[in-house]
């Protein structure tokens, strides 16, 4: 990744968790991000993926909420204490945007932005990832696309059941920039026999908080702990950053808990007394 790429904002891919267990995590010695090596040798910086929320347990100030899409199921950690969290519930259908990471070499997911949605966008999902699976199989890609649109019809057609609700189930909480709604921003753009999925959380309207909107020339930053995690490859080097420093060129408020979560939680490391590392 050339100094121009490492200042774009990264694809969020579609994917299920399948995919993401059977992946290799690939971690990066330089200013480069970490990533997944699927078997097929594709690179995955950010993930895309629809499940339902089987268990919620929380330990102190992280989360772990085990969700599921019916390929496998895998960890969603959230480590800031946090209102947002009590929006979630068992057996909820939700959207995820956001990374893959590792702790004692297991893997976990690491949201930037959750959506609460249907329970139809799941199998919605799944029929679209299924589609991309066939090669010859014309009548069954041209049966799931037919279902792909009658499912999408049906989404987008729902009225609101009370739309001065609406507001309430959005909630933008400036510590993790993760935004739960009820409403689905969906929607399914058919081109000849390809069929693609679009995610209208991945577009940045006039909506979206301003620490959602990334451009050129900002790095790819949403979550505290990942801006931090940039900041220090940014100030390191060699003997580590300075943990004040890193303070003060975030901007994030509580960022001195932040930092003390990420290295209880093996993120990262305090190699000298005021310095911290990546591990």
């Amino acid at each position: 990744m050339n100094d121009k790429d490492k200042f774009k904002r990264l694809v969020a891919v579609k994917t299920d968790i399948n995919n993401l267990n059977s992946a290799e995590y690939i971690e990066e010695d330089t200013n480069e991000s970490n990533y997944l090596l699927t078997k097929k040798q594709n690179r995955i910086y950010r993930i895309n993926l629809i499940s339902i929320i089987l268990k919620i347990e929380h330990i102190g100030n992280i989360t772990n909420i085990l969700i599921d899409d019916g390929s496998g199921n895998i960890i969603m950690r959230i480590f800031e204490d946090n209102n947002i969290i009590k929006n979630l519930q068992v057996s909820d259908s939700i959207l995820i945007i956001g990374r893959v990471r590792t702790y004692n070499k297991e893997k976990y997911i690491y949201p930037e932005i959750i959506k609460k949605i249907s329970s139809k966008w799941l199998k919605l999902r799944s029929i679209e990832l299924g589609v991309n699976k066939f090669n010859n199989k014309n009548e069954d890609n041209n049966k799931d696309t037919n279902e792909i649109i009658e499912l999408n019809e049906e989404l987008t057609n729902q009225k609101p059941e009370d739309n001065n609700k609406e507001d309430d189930n959005v909630i933008n909480d400036a510590s993790l920039n993760i935004h739960i709604e009820e409403k689905e921003n969906i929607e399914v753009k058919k081109n000849s026999s390809e069929i693609e999925l679009i995610d209208l959380a991945e577009n940045n309207s006039e909506s979206d908080s301003k620490e959602n909107i990334v451009d050129e020339e900002q790095p790819d930053i949403f979550n505290p702990s990942d801006k931090i995690i940039y900041l220090i490859k940014e100030l390191d080097e060699g003997s580590g950053a300075m943990i004040e420093d890193i303070i003060e060129k975030s901007n994030i408020e509580g960022s001195e808990k932040i930092i003390k979560n990420m290295i209880e939680t093996g993120e990262i490391y305090q190699n000298l007394p005021g310095k911290v590392k990546i591990l």
